[in-house]
């Protein structure tokens, strides 16, 4: 778990040096175009785009982290919860035992359905991290598209 926390951590920094970059490279196209040089300025915005490209690959394994995250988090909660429906069980069974009443079949029933719910959970939150750690088809805009987007800064 901690692992996943550092590794989430140093992801949100290569995000924000990312966000750096793409600043910088920004700055360079409208220090190029200022000077008259398109051919520069265009290649530093397609640099910026590759930069914004990246950042949105980190973002999406920052979500995936996240969702393994609460995911493990969810799971020692219901790891917890089944100590206590065990010692519930136990203490049920010790009650049955002494008494003439059986009823146990009811409640192992009851213990299957809970199982049931926590799988389906867990499948549940297993199919939305794989959605998150799908990657993302990048498309890289024009010359055109970049100039275009220049002259609107």
């Amino acid at each position: 778990m901690e692992r996943l926390k550092q590794t989430k951590e140093n992801q949100e920094l290569r995000e924000e040096d990312l966000d750096n970059k793409i600043q910088s490279s920004l700055n360079l196209a409208k220090g190029k175009l200022a000077m008259g040089s398109k051919a520069a300025a265009v290649r530093a915005m397609q640099q910026k785009k590759l930069f914004e490209v990246e950042q949105k690959k980190v973002n999406f394994v920052i979500c995936t982290l996240m969702a393994q995250i609460a995911t493990i988090d969810l799971v020692l909660n219901q790891v917890e919860c089944l100590v206590v429906v065990k010692s519930g069980a136990a203490t049920m069974e010790d009650l049955q035992s002494s008494s003439s009443k059986t009823g146990c079949c009811s409640s192992l029933e009851k213990v299957e359905d809970l199982l049931d719910n926590i799988r389906h959970s867990e499948e549940y939150a297993a199919e939305i991290a794989q959605l998150l750690s799908e990657p993302v088809q990048s498309v890289l805009l024009s010359d055109d598209e970049l100039l275009a987007e220049l002259a609107r800064l």
